[in-house]
């Protein structure tokens, strides 16, 4: 079972590197909405794909770490169950209010 954030953003990132420091590796980022902005291939020397490109056979078999600002949380959640996603777990960007995690 792979670890996959969903955001591409900082608090991703962050997010990321907490995990790591923790001895939880991450597998992949994934971009949900692009935007029109180019993304790039890796983040912290990790993949980051946009959404569209994962195969359907990799939803239900992972873990979805979503790491957004809390206006796209819920968007993020529907469209992971849309896929038939079953371990979804969100990390709200407002810990970051809470702890000082530099």
């Amino acid at each position: 079972m792979k670890n996959i954030i969903v955001g591409t953003g900082l608090f991703a990132r962050k997010i990321a590197e907490i995990f790591e420091n923790n001895r939880f590796k991450i597998d992949l980022f994934v971009n949900i909405s692009q935007y029109g902005k180019s993304l790039p291939t890796t983040l912290r020397g990790i993949p980051v794909v946009p959404i569209e490109n994962i195969p359907l056979s990799v939803f239900e078999k992972n873990n979805w770490i979503i790491a957004k600002k809390p206006m796209f949380i819920e968007s993020a959640i529907d469209f992971l169950r849309k896929k038939e996603a079953k371990n979804i777990y969100v990390i709200n960007e407002e810990i970051f209010f809470e702890h000082d995690l530099t």
